[in-house]
């Protein structure tokens, strides 16, 4: 599967969803992660730790969302990202939808899959930012993606 990395643009927001040990999991089991140039650096986390681990590098979000089957992030995404969605693309992240109509409808329309309150079970693979106790059985399914 080509999983996607973009960095996180949500104001103040600096965590990255995937660690470079994360990227090493998840290329050890025959996956493609590409994440784009310095969506590391607000966590601590060079480029370099990325390629090195085994990630692609790709200059923009845009790159990044075209390749990935699947779409890691920390927060939810915002208005200037959904022009960025495919349909049926899974977004694997931590949703507040009850807070916002918008972002609801447009998950909606694009018919994104939507995975998210996992970490219990994805902490192996580098993947963070989600609570510990929502584990579902939204999380079983996403599990067979990873």
């Amino acid at each position: 599967m080509n999983i996607g990395v973009p960095k996180e643009v949500k104001t103040d927001e600096f965590r990255v969803s995937m660690t470079p040990s994360g990227v090493v999991e998840l290329v050890k089991e025959s996956h493609s992660v590409y994440v784009e140039k310095n969506a590391g650096a607000g966590s601590g986390f060079s480029d370099e730790e990325y390629e090195k681990a085994g990630a692609i590098l790709l200059n923009t979000a845009k790159e990044v969302f075209d390749i990935s089957e699947m779409i890691v992030k920390v927060k939810e995404p915002i208005a200037s990202e959904y022009a960025l969605f495919k349909e049926k693309q899974t977004l694997f992240t931590y949703l507040h939808l009850a807070a916002d109509k918008a972002q609801t409808d447009f998950l909606l329309k694009k018919g994104l899959n939507s995975k998210n309150g996992c970490l219990k079970h994805l902490t192996k693979y580098g993947i963070v930012g989600v609570n510990k106790g929502l584990f579902t059985n939204g999380c079983k399914k996403a599990l067979k993606y990873v």
